[in-house]
């Protein structure tokens, strides 16, 4: 989806750099096409909000040492580095896949616009992400009250004392009060993840849109086009 949106960007890149006059204007893209770019800005958050939403906390149980990381509960510095990494991998990868497709397309009134509105998208979707994850996670956390945890493991222990064993139900206990907590760290992981995802396309839009300006003024300069 996002290759299919850096595409039809790229379709209206007739951006004098390329030695092809501008034949569209800013007024000649109506509205369909604006809402198409945010559309797909929007979409392509969709899959990561899924993603997020199990892949942080687990990564947070990790660094905290609640859940094994390669086969250990005792990580190092390194693997708990590594399971933040994760966190935010999916996250990440797709902005720096947006970024670098359309990094150097930033420049010129019609692909300046496309890709405002595709960003736009991204940038709305990613608001909406970290209200629902931040309003989920901290929901559950609520919900997973010492009282709730005791008398669920309670009712667990009276309906499976032949089967579970006490040493089990109390370690299942207390890793269900660390969860709260990695719960409630986790609302605050997205809030942090998201901002670095979204800082990335906007650095190097701008870093690509004083690079092509550059190299357009050369070929001015020379004659080159």
């Amino acid at each position: 989806m996002q290759q299919a949106a850096a595409c039809e960007v790229r379709t209206i890149l007739m951006f004098p750099v390329s030695g092809i006059p501008v034949l569209l204007g800013v007024d000649d893209v109506n509205f369909n096409a604006k809402f198409g770019f945010w559309e797909v800005g929007m979409r392509s958050v969709l899959w990561d909000t899924l993603v997020v939403f199990f892949m942080v906390p687990l990564s947070v149980g990790a660094i905290d040492k609640l859940i094994p990381i390669f086969g250990s509960t005792q990580p190092t510095f390194f693997d708990q580095v590594f399971a933040l990494i994760l966190a935010g991998t999916f996250t990440l990868g797709i902005n720096l896949l947006i970024a670098l497709n359309l990094g150097r397309c930033y420049f010129g009134e019609v692909p300046k616009m496309a890709i405002r509105h595709l960003y736009g998208g991204i940038v709305t979707a990613n608001v909406l992400k970290v209200l629902v994850l931040f309003l989920a996670y901290h929901l559950a956390f609520d919900f997973l009250t010492e009282e709730r945890i005791v008398a669920f493991y309670e009712l667990l222990w009276r309906v499976g004392r032949g089967v579970l064993g006490e040493d089990l139900i109390l370690a299942l206990a207390e890793w269900t009060f660390d969860l709260r907590i990695v719960l409630w760290k986790s609302a605050y992981a997205v809030i942090a993840i998201t901002a670095v995802s979204l800082l990335i396309p906007f650095v190097v839009f701008l870093i690509g849109k004083y690079s092509v300006q550059r190299e357009y003024a050369l070929q001015q300069q020379y004659g080159l086009n």
